[in-house]
């Protein structure tokens, strides 16, 4: 039986992340130097040299026998707290049913991609894996360089914004 795999999956790249960290494994496995014996954390990866807090790892254990899915949106005490954090800090009155709550940031924003309609706008830099998941859905977008201070202003959007509008690409 041959598998047939669609061109879209087979076209897949592999992440500029994924890229380096196999490069450092290959690196550290081939170099015998002691130069070459630096440690190195792989964030990308949710490595973390951080220790997990005992209250957290009591929790999993306390919990881990439920063996059970959270709501499609996130536990509704989590959203409320979300909710009452953004009412305190940030004056946002948002309604808790208007709040998901997610295993991953990645996974949240490739949701959030997948049913958005229109065009993409991309801060750059950005995290290496934002743009092969619009290429991957297929979106329209355009990179919109940040600037020095990471900032976009409004003024930025307007000349993205006239420059498509007129057919015009505007460089930075």
């Amino acid at each position: 039986m041959k598998f047939v795999i669609d061109q879209q999956v087979e076209d897949i790249e592999l992440p500029e992340n994924l890229k380096l960290n196999t490069f450092l494994q290959e690196f550290h496995t081939s170099c015998q130097s002691t130069e070459c014996s630096f440690g190195y954390y792989g964030f990308a990866f949710a490595q973390s040299p951080f220790h997990v807090p005992n209250i957290i790892q009591n929790a999993l254990v306390k919990n881990a026998h439920q063996g059970k899915y959270a709501a499609v949106p996130g536990v509704q005490e989590l959203r409320e707290s979300i909710s009452e954090y953004n009412k305190h800090y940030f004056k946002m009155d948002v309604d808790p049913g208007q709040i998901y709550v997610g295993p991953g940031t990645k996974e949240l924003l490739y949701n959030l991609l997948e049913i958005f309609h229109g065009t993409v706008i991309l801060p750059t830099p950005a995290w290496l894996g934002y743009l092969p998941q619009i290429r991957f859905l297929k979106k329209n977008y355009h990179m919109l360089p940040t600037r020095t201070n990471k900032k976009i202003t409004s003024y930025d959007l307007k000349k993205l914004s006239l420059g498509y509008m007129i057919g015009k690409k505007f460089s930075y």
